[in-house]
Parts: C-alpha cells; sequence; structure tokens
C-alpha cells in the first residue's frame, strides 16, 4: 500500500515560529491505532481504540482498549486518557482493581515550540518510563488532505534520529508508546497505521499492511554478537564478543521470510555488511552454525 504521507518542511528549526489555525485532537472515539510488536518470539499487531468515560482526580478521562485480532471483537480495557484544552495528553494505565487510578502522567504536548525541553511517560507494555526529551523541529505533514503539526525531538545520547509525534496521530511508537527507541533497543513497537471510521488516514510508509503477525524471532538468553548501528544507514557490522570460534553465517531476511543477504563471518571477524541498496523499514536477522541458529534479532534501515 502506498504511503498517504506527503512532507512539507516549513522550517528547519532555526528560530522561526509555527503558526497553524487548526489544532487535530488525538483522543477521538471512531479512531483506532494499529502498533506493531515485535517481541521476541514472534510478530503481532495491536489495535487501540477509545470509547466511554470515567473520573480520575476529577477530570473526566477516555477508557482506551486494546486488541491483537485482525478484525477486533473482543476488546480488553488497557487504560483512561485525556486530552486536555491546552494540547496536552494524559494517561493512566489499568490496574486489575478497575476502582484504583494509577496517577496520570505526561505523554504528550502538542504545544510545545523548538528547544523546548520536557519531560513525558512512554507506557511500553503498559509500564512507565520517564524520558527527558528535546524539541528540535517541527514541520508540516499532509494527512487525509489537511496539514498537521509533526514534532521532533531527541532524547539524551540515543543516535535514533526520527523520534516523533503528529497532531491527531500519535508518535512513530504508536498511541500510548512515545519515545520507546529512547531506552529500548529492541524489540520493535512502530505505528503501522490510523484509521478513522474504518478509513486509513495515517499509514506507515516503512510497512505495507497496517496488520502484521508471526515471523519467528526466538529469545536469546546471551547475544554472543553485537549487530549495530541500530538504525543503520550504508552498512551494519557484526562482531563476536570475544572474536575466537568456527565460521558463522549472517542472514539477512524481510517480513516475508525471505532471505535478501547471506554472508559467511570467518573466525568471528568483524564484519562489514553493505546494506545501501536496501529500502527503509525493518528487517530481520539470524546467525547460523551449520543449521543451528545461535542469534537472531533486527535491523532498521533510515536513510
Amino acid at each position: 500500500m502506498k504511503s498517504l504521507i506527503l512532507s512539507f518542511v516549513l522550517f528547519l528549526g532555526l528560530g522561526s515560529t509555527y503558526s497553524q489555525s487548526t489544532y487535530f485532537p488525538l483522543i477521538e472515539t471512531g479512531k483506532t491505532w494499529h502498533v506493531l510488536d515485535g517481541g521476541f518470539g514472534g510478530y503481532a499487531t495491536n489495535t487501540f481504540k477509545v470509547e466511554g468515560d470515567t473520573l480520575i482526580n476529577q477530570e473526566n478521562f477516555k477508557i482506551l482498549y486494546r486488541s491483537n485480532e485482525e478484525f477486533p471483537i473482543n476488546w480488553d480495557k488497557h487504560g483512561y486518557i485525556r486530552e486536555d484544552d491546552n494540547k496536552k495528553v494524559y494517561y493512566s494505565p489499568f490496574h486489575t482493581n478497575d476502582t484504583i487510578f494509577n496517577e496520570p502522567t505526561l505523554v504528550y504536548d502538542f504545544g510545545v515550540e523548538i528547544h523546548d525541553t520536557l519531560t513525558i511517560t512512554s507506557f511500553a507494555y503498559n509500564y512507565p518510563n520517564e524520558i527527558d526529551i528535546v524539541i528540535d523541529a517541527i514541520d508540516s505533514i499532509l494527512i487525509d488532505g489537511e496539514y498537521r503539526r509533526k514534532i521532533n525531538y531527541v532524547c539524551g545520547d540515543w543516535s535514533y534520529d526520527d523520534n516523533f509525534w503528529i497532531e491527531g496521530i500519535g508518535s512513530n511508537n504508536g498511541l500510548i508508546e512515545p519515545g520507546f527507541y529512547c531506552y529500548i533497543v529492541c524489540p520493535t513497537i512502530e505505528l503501522l497505521c490510523v484509521k478513522e471510521e474504518s478509513n486509513v488516514i495515517y499509514h506507515n510508509e516503512y510497512y505495507e499492511d497496517c496488520y502484521i503477525v508471526g515471523v519467528d524471532e526466538t529469545a536469546i538468553s546471551k547475544q554472543q554478537f553485537l549487530v549495530y548501528p541500530i538504525p543503520a544507514k550504508n552498512d551494519i557490522y557484526i562482531t563476536h564478543r570475544t572474536n575466537t570460534g568456527a565460521d558463522v553465517i549472517f542472514e539477512l531476511y524481510n517480513l516475508e521470510s525471505e532471505v535478501i543477504i547471506q554472508k559467511r563471518m570467518i573466525n568471528f571477524n568483524t564484519t562489514a555488511i553493505n546494506i545501501s541498496n536496501l529500502k527503509e523499514g525493518l528487517y530481520l536477522y539470524r546467525i547460523i552454525d551449520n543449521t543451528d541458529m545461535i542469534q537472531n534479532g533486527k535491523v532498521i534501515i533510515k536513510k
């Protein structure tokens, strides 16, 4: 599926003032978020929606539901989310005792400006992780025929340079997981699509579908090899932690399980593999000794 997105840069972070007359709220009923969860053991897609209301600290919150079905029928209560008049979004994860509420924390602030610093909370797997971020660019992106604010940010010394929020859409890591790559390298959490009343208004251009499952990725208790950098641009490097041992084979394959690169590593020396001819997106790798797999994982290519 071709992307429905056309990005148009309004300024390059040189102190210009961004202006937009229309604000696109994030939290709306009738909207669904489709998020790829690339955990060790396989890939699944979680779908989120908001329905109903509840009170937390005398403030009205929408109830967030989640399903992992391709055509969701069964929904589990996942948490509570609220967007205020100041363009800030707060979230409280679901407690097994539905009469107890966790203190809501800030997930987004769509009113930020260039160079602002703030602390947000990411809720991968519904567990809170505080992240200090700096807003380094604000662009405009065309979605469903209208321009919306796209906010790029950096977090500490982390090299991943494509963290962003989009008004009315969420983050590159999903609805409640912004900044996931600021504190976890692997597995993968990526926003695939956002729909309004079943109509796709946002589609992640790195992926073909809004629903992905399967692609076996077995958990490895001890990683023998370093595969870096993540994300990669022109080359990836594979280094054995002890630099001793027999020859092994490195295989890189796409989400359709097609092997696209196969390279023998001699005496476990550091091996460089050129990936400049590959498209951006998520790829999987495995390292095998004869027919036995000794490690696998993911590679993100970002041009």
